[in-house]
């Protein structure tokens, strides 16, 4: 399947589609193969979600209480569809895990580099064995990664475009991120100080104009994951390098 992508002809949208395929058996071939969950964690999550499906309510007391946006995700699945638990999180967490992944990796290779790069990229992603292991090990860290790959993609977007609307999804998605896992959160703030860093140095050497736009969104997702997440001597360091 890799050698297709040399061809000229190539179809972009079935070569997607089949790559997206062969994410989805290779990670419920794992589920579908066992009656009940996989490794440690999906069974905090579970009791988590259960309790949530129960009460009607997002509990107090628990890690997750505040970071709740990963259970309410696989909450609402199974209270549309009535399905248990695994089949819920594998409907709604796995199965957008893999499509978001595998697009949003195309979409970033095709933009930095060319489409043979992306289709490349997206191919080699589904195959990788530790995105195997987080797509059938369905966690909210490796949920949030999905909305870090949306954000980098629409923060490149930003830096061509200047686009309000694409702004404003990516305000929305850096306050997803925050309400899945402040791990990613934290990691997810690294990233975009060293994006704006990168960004103005850039600007600097080849006296581009600065893009305030993109800076403000990136001063927001800092001071919001201050607020949120707790003050700590990493992201005070981080906000006042970005003002």
């Amino acid at each position: 399947m890799a050698l297709r992508i040399f061809c000229n002809n190539i179809s972009n949208s079935l070569f997607i589609f089949q790559t997206i395929l062969i994410g989805i058996s290779i990670s419920w071939s794992q589920l579908l193969i066992f009656p009940s969950l996989l490794g440690v964690d999906p069974w905090y999550h579970q009791a988590l979600t259960l309790k949530i499906l129960d009460i009607h309510f997002i509990p107090d007391g628990y890690s997750y209480s505040k970071l709740p946006l990963f259970h309410i995700l696989i909450t609402l699945t199974s209270l549309v569809t009535g399905l248990d638990y695994k089949f819920a999180t594998m409907l709604s967490v796995g199965l957008s895990q893999i499509i978001c992944n595998v697009l949003f990796i195309f979409l970033l290779g095709k933009f930095l580099f060319n489409n043979r790069i992306g289709l490349l990229a997206s191919l080699l992603l589904v195959v990788a064995d530790h995105h195997i292991y987080m797509s059938y090990w369905s966690i909210p860290n490796a949920f949030a990664v999905v909305f870090v790959l949306f954000l980098l993609y629409l923060l490149f977007k930003v830096k061509m475009n200047d686009s309000v609307l694409i702004s404003i999804v990516s305000i929305l998605l850096m306050v997803d991120i925050i309400l899945t896992h402040s791990v990613v959160s934290v990691f997810t703030a690294i990233i975009l100080t060293f994006y704006w860093l990168g960004n103005s140095v850039c600007d600097i050497l080849y006296s581009k104009k600065n893009i305030p736009l993109l800076q403000r969104i990136i001063q927001f997702y800092l001071s919001y994951r201050c607020l949120h997440g707790g003050v700590l001597p990493l992201d005070i360091c981080i906000v006042f390098l970005s003002f």
